[in-house]
């Protein structure tokens, strides 16, 4: 089921979808649009697009599919490198973990229990880059089995 970009009905859209030029409701068409292209060529179950949001000094989620509730609050906003996402923002190139159980990147984190409890054994984080290679944000899609990514 296609979920658009909300804060889960609990109040108005982040700032940073509403900053700069162009319409708010262009770039939440944007962003559901990469994110449902994504999902559709890697053939993930879930997945989400974060955005850099300056304010939290990380990345925030503002679009995704398929995640529980307990999922989304615990990385809505990701400000460090205990997540594949957030090691994609630091290195800038496209972090695998082909199963979250065993990776050295969830190792000792509760990161890793919420990802396994959201059924997530496998992710792939490609930073979003702007024109002049600055990072915008992330987009890990998620799948429910351990692969070879």
């Amino acid at each position: 089921m296609d979920e658009p970009v909300t804060e889960r009905g609990r109040g108005p859209r982040p700032r940073f979808l509403n900053a700069g030029s162009g319409h708010r409701a262009d770039r939440v068409s944007l962003v559901n649009d990469a994110l449902d292209t994504a999902l559709r060529y890697s053939k993930a179950a879930m997945g989400n697009v974060q955005l850099l949001d300056p304010e939290a000094r990380g990345l925030r989620i503002a679009a995704q599919r398929g995640f529980s509730d307990a999922f989304l609050d615990y990385f809505e906003v990701v400000d460090d490198t205990t997540s594949a996402c957030g090691q994609a923002m630091l290195k800038g190139k496209a972090v695998v973990v082909s199963d979250v159980a065993s990776s050295a990147v969830f190792a000792g984190t509760e990161g890793r229990e919420v990802m396994l409890q959201a059924g997530a054994r496998a992710v792939q984080s490609v930073p979003l880059t702007g024109p002049g290679g600055e990072i915008l944000g992330s987009s890990p899609c998620t799948i429910g089995r351990p692969t070879a990514c």
